[in-house]
């Protein structure tokens, strides 16, 4: 189970209510995200890795593959930085 199907973005059955509750979904997280300042999104994010730490659900491997898919959607400063987070979330 990846990041999106475990936070209920996306469902394995092909139900189009279901899908359409899991747009609003990511919209609505995309809304909240982008009016946080960023010390709230690393207080978020901090939060989240704590978290997933805890329960056993963070995946190293994954973010790896996000990180290689983001190289294509990102400049080389917005790369420095998400390396240096995945960095840091990963230890």
């Amino acid at each position: 189970m990846n990041f999106w199907e475990r936070n209920g973005y996306f469902d394995d059955d092909n139900d189009v209510n279901d899908k359409q509750k899991s747009s609003a979904n990511f919209e609505d997280e995309i809304k909240r995200f982008s009016s946080m300042t960023s010390e709230q999104l690393m207080s978020e994010l901090a939060s989240k890795v704590s978290q997933s730490k805890n329960d056993g659900t963070l995946n190293t491997a994954e973010l790896e593959r996000f990180y290689s898919i983001a190289t294509a959607f990102m400049n080389t400063e917005q790369l420095t930085r998400l390396r240096a987070l995945l960095n840091m979330i990963e230890r």
